[in-house]
């Protein structure tokens, strides 16, 4: 006996108008990190809780003070100018209600974007702030670019490589050999 064609098609077909209804029938969620699970809420973050250049020495960086209610730990994204593979980010080992991270990697004369994320121990977003940072022009003297001749990526570590200049311009680079 052939079997019942018919009965099949006119049950999918049913199922599929059902769930076609009700899935035009849900409600907009509120925003909802999905990732997380979590509702972060804004971190407030002023203005004044942002210092650049701390040390004196490194025009390009900033530290951010903050605090909230719940421990936890912080996640930095320093937008790039040239889309997300320019982009830094950086997870510091800050658990606590309190924080002061630093942020590197800074353009020069430059409003530059800094998103600042609190997770909590299960990797859950608690709270996020987008930041804004404006640098000056760099200091006379300081190189604006670095020309690599021929990288050795076998004696350096995977992310970013810092490089600083101690010597002043057009004089050979000496090392402290202590």
């Amino acid at each position: 006996m052939p079997p019942p064609y018919n009965s099949i098609i006119k049950t999918h077909l049913w199922v599929g108008s059902l769930l076609l209804i009700l899935n035009s029938c849900k409600k907009d969620l509120p925003d909802v990190d999905h990732s997380t699970g979590g509702h972060p809420v804004d971190l407030t973050i002023s203005a004044d809780s942002v210092m650049l250049n701390p040390s004196g020495y490194a025009p390009l960086s900033a530290i951010v003070h903050y605090s909230y209610s719940s421990p936890g730990k912080t996640k930095i994204i320093v937008f790039g100018k040239h889309g997300e593979n320019s982009n830094i980010e950086h997870m510091f080992n800050d658990e606590g209600l309190t924080h002061s991270v630093t942020i590197i990697g800074l353009y020069a004369n430059n409003n530059n974007t800094v998103e600042v994320i609190l997770f909590n121990d299960n990797n859950d977003s608690l709270g996020k702030s987008i930041i804004h940072i404006q640098t000056g022009d760099l200091p006379a003297g300081v190189p604006t670019s670095i020309v690599v001749d021929a990288a050795q990526y076998d004696n350096m570590e995977p992310g970013i490589n810092l490089v600083s200049s101690f010597s002043s311009p057009g004089s050979k680079n000496t090392f402290y050999d202590g």
